[in-house]
């Protein structure tokens, strides 16, 4: 997915861009809406080295969205339901809930651990050449 973003900001190798909202992302949060308007901040890696008040074409990569959803939702539904299915042979439904969302609890914690190893870059937008 591409779209036309102002640089507002650099902060590193990364840039902050105004970007108008587009009906796929009403239901994602993961830009900050700007208060009063029909656009919202991004953070996008700087590729094309934009500078503040440029304009630029902004990629998102589909595949690293869909990866990084699986991730984070997919493995704890995961650790989940294999938790339910395998605790409630041996324990009572209250036991096997309370230990189910234990290991639930868990599964965010290494996840939030691993997540510095993790090659991030993949799923972050990057800024790939100025407009204007």
């Amino acid at each position: 997915m591409s779209e036309i973003g102002t640089v507002i900001g650099i902060q590193g190798r990364m840039v902050q861009l105004e970007i108008p909202r587009s009906s796929r992302c009403r239901g994602c949060h993961a830009c900050q809406p700007l208060s009063g308007k029909n656009s919202m901040t991004l953070f996008a890696l700087n590729d094309c080295h934009a500078e503040p008040g440029q304009q630029v074409e902004v990629i998102i990569q589909e595949s690293g969205e869909l990866s990084a959803s699986l991730l984070l939702y997919g493995l704890p539904l995961a650790v989940f339901l294999i938790s339910i299915l395998l605790f409630n042979l041996f324990l009572s439904e209250l036991w096997t809930v309370l230990l189910s969302l234990l290991l639930v609890a868990l599964a965010y914690g290494v996840l939030r651990f691993l997540s510095p190893r993790l090659n991030r870059d993949r799923y972050l937008p990057r800024a790939t050449r100025i407009i204007s």
